[in-house]
């Protein structure tokens, strides 16, 4: 059984796990556009406050930093569409207006003890799913699909003369028609086609998982809320905030492609020590678990992170295969000896 038995007071958790929302957007735009939540970030700090610190660990960078959630886990404009007399940040505000109503439901959730239910249970739904679509991992594989998906016919068309000539077929008689020479060029490049403007797909992808069941997948999965022991190892978590695994094999790093899989952990930490586990299998519980625990959970973070680990402390923990506790940053930051 991965689990412990549920029990002991979360009296100090309560009391840590003061949940800032974010500040309504004015009149100004908004140029630092999160890709994770600063009221969840605070979660990791100290104080669970916004104007604490947590460590940044890079993985371009050889040691880690002190900072504050809003230091971190955004890129300027990262959301940012033209819409003609719209604001460039309206995406990024509504994003704002989603987590308002998300961070009490979670502060609640974890100094309670308890899943919410009803109206507050479908908005913790519908975060998790703008969570999950929201991320730049799932941006990457977006503009990956897509970029990919173009170069496809520029490779076919190169294969041979005959598909080169099928593949010119209605090219427009005013423009100069590329040789066959020049598309067998194109096509041994590594990437000949670049989306132009991916915070566009990102966000139409982003909101059509939303519409197409996302939310309805997440509110059919059974959810158990884990808290780590007092003293102990402490959950972390990452620029790629949601970990999607197979629920029999801890260390697998193959990710499936979607929400709908049967068999697999969705895993959300929320604090330091307070992690959301979804699964389609067994039942919603509350448990307390240990160090082995969190630290499994932890390796699936850092696996499943893109760039940055956030971690309460200036170290952190994950698991070997053989079930060692070890510490992650070894793992994570190259050594800075490394000249690369």
């Amino acid at each position: 059984m991965l689990f412990m038995s549920p029990s002991a007071s979360t009296s100090d958790v309560a009391a840590e796990s003061t949940v800032e929302s974010r500040p309504k957007v004015g009149a100004n735009v908004a140029r630092r556009h999160h890709y994770v939540s600063c009221f969840l970030l605070a979660g990791f700090t100290p104080s669970g406050k916004q104007s604490d610190k947590l460590w940044s660990f890079d993985r371009e960078r050889p040691k880690p930093e002190h900072r504050t959630p809003k230091a971190v886990a955004f890129e300027h404009d990262y959301y940012s569409v033209e819409v003609e007399g719209q604001l460039d940040d309206r995406v990024e505000s509504f994003f704002a207006l989603v987590e308002t109503i998300a961070a009490p439901i979670i502060r609640d959730m974890i100094a309670n003890r308890v899943m919410p239910t009803g109206t507050d249970y479908a908005d913790l739904m519908y975060f998790l799913g703008l969570m999950n679509g929201r991320s730049p991992a799932f941006r990457d594989a977006l503009v990956r699909f897509h970029e990919e998906s173009m170069h496809l016919p520029v490779k076919l068309m190169a294969s041979s003369r005959e598909n080169y000539e099928v593949g010119m077929r209605g090219f427009p008689a005013d423009k100069k028609k590329p040789t066959f020479e020049m598309i067998q060029k194109w096509a041994e490049e590594e990437k000949f086609v670049e989306i132009a403007n991916p915070s566009v797909l990102h966000v139409q992808g982003a909101m059509s998982s939303l519409d197409d069941g996302a939310v309805d997948l997440l509110g059919n999965r059974k959810w158990s809320l884990l808290f780590a022991e007092e003293g102990g190892v402490q959950f972390v978590c990452s620029d790629n905030l949601i970990s999607i695994l197979d629920s029999k094999a801890p260390f697998e790093t193959f990710i499936p492609p979607g929400l709908i899989y049967t068999g697999t952990d969705f895993i959300l930490p929320i604090h330091r020590r307070v992690a959301l586990l979804g699964r389609f299998e067994g039942r919603a519980e509350v448990h307390d678990v240990g160090d082995e625990v969190v630290a499994s959970i932890n390796t699936r973070t850092m696996q499943s992170a893109r760039r940055y680990v956030f971690a309460p402390e200036r170290e952190f923990y994950v698991m070997e295969l053989d079930g060692t506790i070890v510490p992650g940053s070894a793992e994570w930051l190259r050594p800075a000896s490394d000249p690369t």
